[in-house]
């Protein structure tokens, strides 16, 4: 039914709506409106969709770096045992971001994702388009990562530059670093690899509860250095919404099952609605009270 397409199992659907008029401008809760998704992280179904977004756009960012030849590194942050919280990692996180930019000439486009630890500190995985690593790298698992020819790109980063600024910034000593999409690994499967390996993250974080009220699983790039240039999670979310509205729309399953679930509603009201019901009266008097005031201004009121 398009009702539960249209909020799925969201646990806090938004059934109000704000109409504007000269003199006030009222929360209007009615009982049977359409209901909207709470977009909220911390929701189990909301949170779900907006990170299948994210791991999307993280792939055509990656597929967009590596279309237009630009270099990309994959950088793992670490707190030390001082751990800081969110809100500091994460303005520490843009610090470092903003020198990087300044040292390198701008231009470079990045997204990040937060890792949260048993002890409470933030690892930070992050995938930098417009910088060039050139030295190889042999992972823990025996993966061997190529580096980047210093030949073919004119901003080069070491290892050592990096480890300053990350120790300027206040993270850990432990840092990972390594080129990505070098060689045989420059294609499509490396950009769906790669999303696949920052997007579980996303999903670790959303299934374990592990988002903060005020966190954000994702941060990205913005602006004329934007991510994914012309892409955002919105806009993703909005095509999302349209396809759904293509679906069952233009066969008017939509006021069907609207008039449904209103006679459903009220042979069973819940407890919820019984709650909600002094709040809609209340609501209908005073929007009544000032379109009555409006007309009276307008001499258009008649008893």
């Amino acid at each position: 039914m398009l009702w539960d397409a249209r909020t799925g199992s969201c646990q806090f659907p938004q059934y109000g709506s704000r109409r504007r008029s000269r003199e006030v401008l009222l929360p209007l809760a009615l009982p049977y409106e359409r209901p909207n998704r709470c977009k909220s992280w911390r929701c189990e179904s909301c949170g779900a969709l907006k990170a299948r977004d994210a791991r999307l756009l993280i792939r055509l960012g990656v597929t967009h770096a590596l279309a237009v030849g630009d270099p990309l590194i994959f950088l793992t942050l670490t707190e030390d045992s001082n751990a800081r919280g969110y809100r500091e990692s994460s303005r520490a996180l843009t610090q470092f971001m903003k020198r990087l930019q300044h040292r390198y000439g701008g231009g470079l486009r990045w997204v990040a994702v937060p890792e949260w630890q048993k002890r409470g500190a933030v690892h930070w995985h992050l995938l930098i388009a417009g910088l060039a690593y050139p030295r190889a790298v042999v992972s823990r698992a025996g993966r061997r990562y190529p580096g980047h020819a210093r030949s073919q790109y004119a901003r080069c980063v070491s290892k050592r530059e990096l480890a300053s600024l990350v120790l300027h910034y206040g993270f850990g000593r432990v840092f990972d670093v390594h080129a990505v999409g070098v060689g045989a690994d420059a294609g499509e499967a490396t950009a769906r690899e790669v999303a696949r390996y920052v997007g579980k993250y996303l999903t670790k974080q959303l299934r374990e509860g592990g988002v903060p009220r005020n966190g954000r699983p994702v941060r990205m790039s913005q602006g004329r250095n934007q991510w994914c240039p012309g892409v955002t999670l919105t806009l993703l979310a909005e095509q999302a919404a349209a396809q759904v509205r293509a679906r069952y729309e233009p066969e008017g399953h939509w006021r069907e099952v609207w008039l449904d679930r209103i006679r459903e509603d009220l042979s069973h009201p819940s407890t919820d609605q019984l709650r909600r019901l002094p709040t809609w009266e209340r609501n209908r008097r005073r929007l009544q009270a000032v379109r009555e005031a409006k007309l009276r201004r307008e001499g258009r009121w008649s008893q």
